[in-house]
């Protein structure tokens, strides 16, 4: 059975799956064009680029809850005496490997010494102080 064929939107020439893209994937519009256009070339790098983004941001997304979650358990253990396991309770809608890299880092860091306190402390102050100046 003979590939099916496409008319490619740029050039006009019949082309077949293989040797084309979907232009819907790449810019919306509908059909098929040849690989070897420019025009084509550029829309899959960008294509390219905005997945490589996406997925930047989503490791990154996922680091920052962990750090935040780890140290909001650690000062609220610290400070009020809450058990780790009332915070676990909290993050049960979390993906479970998310959950279990926070328990394994609470666990690894333990209990906050003074001086991370202070540390803490004066970092959440400064951070109360450059929200009020931009507000």
């Amino acid at each position: 059975m003979p590939p099916k064929m496409f008319i490619c939107k740029v050039c006009g020439e019949e082309v077949s799956k293989r040797k084309s893209l979907d232009l819907k994937e790449l810019n919306g519009k509908e059909g098929r064009a040849c690989r070897s256009h420019q025009e084509v070339q550029h829309l899959l790098a960008l294509k390219q680029k905005r997945e490589e983004e996406e997925k930047t941001m989503a490791s990154a997304s996922r680091a920052m809850l962990i750090i935040f979650a780890v140290s909001e358990i650690r000062v609220s253990q610290a400070l009020l005496g809450t058990p780790p396991e009332f915070h676990y309770l909290r993050m049960i809608k979390l993906p479970k490997d998310v959950l279990a890299e926070i328990k394994n880092k609470v666990e690894e860091l333990g209990e906050m010494t003074p001086s991370e306190m202070a540390v803490s402390l004066a970092t959440g102050i400064q951070m109360k102080e450059r929200l009020q100046k931009t507000s």
